[in-house]
């Protein structure tokens, strides 16, 4: 029984009832009168009740499946398969997780269980999802939850140059020792170093295999010029290389900066002949002009070379970014600039040795920028390799 009161000296009686947790019958009564019986309806609208998570990690990775209860944020790497599993407090007619501008993500039931309801995706990007509910008679839930996804990229191997991290000039006999660092965040596959002495084959070393994942390794080579037959006015270059596997599970390869161990500094191969200790000095001028010069067009040289590598290594074989032709016309207009001045110094040339190691550079040069033209007109990454061939054979 609740009484009634009436409001002010208006003839209208009214009761409050402090919580209605379930359906009930009720009617008025007052001396003499008794109204209809009515019937009040309860309802609760569709809510979450809690959320776990299932993560099924790439096999790369090593890591084993793993399930969080009561979850709003995820954390994961690239690839994981994600399922979210959403308790619910009645059963829905549907659900689903939304996301501005995209398709919502449909949840199925799970079994017999009409409470729990399943969404299934692979993280691939960090993202954040609504969850919306929608009851037989067409009600929403009406404070959706948010789930915040975090993909976590799986990132390529971090190479660093360890000793002696740059150019070193070196005699035909002499032994060399490179040393780097290297790590990645779900282990190695390989690693090692690759070396070629401009025009040669080049030689791939594995120094290494099964890195565990976030250690970092130490990798050293000791490179034998003698072993190799190395001749003055030859360049040699190398780099370290890392292998990981990719998102796709597939091998992935890094590379380092390129560095160089020269057997005979490059102006050597403009200098005139050597001259006699009673030459004139005119002579002598001209020679130290030209080695100069040599040397200012050696660094150049040096600095095409590590541009061509850097836009092989930053360029994906099937798809050219578009920065890639305007980066190899430039670095093709350096080459041409560079061919420019080798053959204004081969001009002044006198001794045969001398010339005829002009023209090998000059025509070194000239096939480098034939090749930088096909990969610009293209354009594709391919003809890199050959002009990055035939620059180091130009040095």
């Amino acid at each position: 029984m609740l009484e009634m009161a009436k409001s002010l000296d208006d003839p209208v009686f009214g009761g409050r009832i402090p919580v209605v947790d379930g359906p009930l019958d009720y009617r008025v009564e007052l001396t003499g009168h008794t109204s209809d019986t009515y019937h009040v309806a309860v309802f609760e609208y569709p809510k979450l009740v809690r959320a776990d998570a299932k993560l099924v990690y790439p096999a790369y990775t090593g890591l084993e499946e793993r399930r969080v209860q009561d979850v709003r944020t995820v954390s994961a790497v690239e690839g994981t398969e994600l399922s979210l599993l959403c308790h619910l407090n009645k059963a829905v007619a549907s659900a689903s997780l939304t996301e501005d501008g995209v398709e919502p993500i449909a949840l199925a039931v799970t079994g017999d269980d009409a409470l729990t309801w399943q969404a299934k995706l692979t993280c691939q990007k960090s993202r954040r999802l609504r969850l919306r509910l929608v009851d037989e008679q067409g009600r929403q839930n009406k404070n959706p939850v948010e789930f915040a996804i975090n993909v976590l990229p799986n990132k390529p191997p971090d190479l660093k140059l360890a000793f002696p991290a740059h150019d070193v000039e070196v005699s035909p006999l002499e032994e060399t020792e490179v040393k780097a660092t290297a790590w990645d965040d779900f282990g190695l596959k390989r690693f090692g170093l690759t070396y070629e002495l401009a025009g040669g084959e080049a030689t791939e070393v594995v120094l290494g295999e099964n890195a565990a994942a976030k250690e970092r390794r130490e990798i050293s080579h000791t490179i034998r010029f003698e072993d190799l037959k190395a001749e003055p006015d030859q360049l040699l270059s190398y780099h370290f290389w890392a292998e990981d596997a990719g998102p796709d599970g597939r091998p992935r390869r890094t590379e380092s900066d390129m560095y160089f161990a020269e057997v005979r500094p490059f102006e050597e191969i403009f200098r005139q002949g050597q001259q006699p200790p009673g030459g004139s000095q005119q002579q002598q001028q001209q020679g130290a002009e030209n080695a100069q010069a040599a040397e200012k067009l050696a660094q150049l040289q040096k600095d095409i070379i590590n541009a061509t590598w850097k836009l092989i290594r930053r360029e994906l074989p099937a798809e050219p970014s578009s920065a890639f032709g305007p980066d190899v016309q430039s670095v093709r207009e350096s080459q041409a600039s560079a061919l420019e001045q080798a053959e204004s110094l081969a001009e002044k040339l006198q001794d045969p040795q001398s010339k005829a190691h002009a023209g090998e550079v000059t025509r070194a040069m000239r096939q480098a920028i034939d090749n930088m033209q096909a990969a610009h007109d293209t354009p594709a990454v391919g003809p890199l390799k050959p002009a990055l061939t035939a620059e180091q054979a130009a040095y």
